[in-house]
């Protein structure tokens, strides 16, 4: 099953369109704009696309790919239109990533997304991440996290957040060693 993205009605109701996924617990939404489809990744030929966890050095869950195929769930290849953030076309981005179905289209006010706080945006190490999303009025625990696909990371953080949590054990046995 193929999905493509059709071009959202013209509505002047201050509103944009969110595909919204879920990754474990964290809940992640996309502008529409930036979606080319939505393909089911058993009928695709790309299988060396990689996991939206894999991007973003999230850990791997026991709903993992491979449980959730044993729970029905299917992995779908969310693709991305070839933009830059200057909105040219971009031919060496990346066809898209993994993600695992629920996978909802929803609008929603543009007043409901809220930008990462400075200090925020210049600590986070996920260019990809640029705010959050409220996706209730009455619910303020009703939250998603707003991914920017054209800044996300070229390569799986799993690797670099291995060696950054083991630096500090290592400064300390070079401290220890010059002591």
């Amino acid at each position: 099953m193929k999905r493509k993205h059709e071009a959202p009605e013209e509505r002047d109701d201050g509103g944009i369109d969110l595909i919204l996924f879920s990754v474990g617990a964290l809940r992640f939404a996309v502008a529409s704009e930036h979606i080319l489809g939505i393909a089911d990744l058993a009928e695709t030929s790309e299988a060396q696309v990689p996991a939206l966890t894999d991007l973003l050095g999230l850990p791997r869950h026991p709903s993992g790919p491979a449980s959730a195929q044993a729970h029905g769930a299917r992995e779908r290849l969310l693709r991305f239109r070839h933009t830059s953030q200057d909105g040219a076309s971009d031919g060496a981005q990346r066809p898209g990533v993994r993600i695992e179905e629920p996978i909802a289209l929803r609008r929603t006010q543009v007043d409901a997304i809220h930008p990462l706080p400075a200090l925020m945006e210049a600590l986070s190490e996920l260019a990809c991440v640029r705010g959050l999303v409220a996706l209730s009025a009455t619910n303020t625990d009703d939250l998603a996290i707003l991914l920017d696909p054209r800044r996300l990371p070229e390569e799986a953080c799993t690797a670099a957040l291995g060696a950054r949590n083991t630096t500090p054990a290592r400064m300390s046995d070079q401290q220890r060693q010059g002591s």
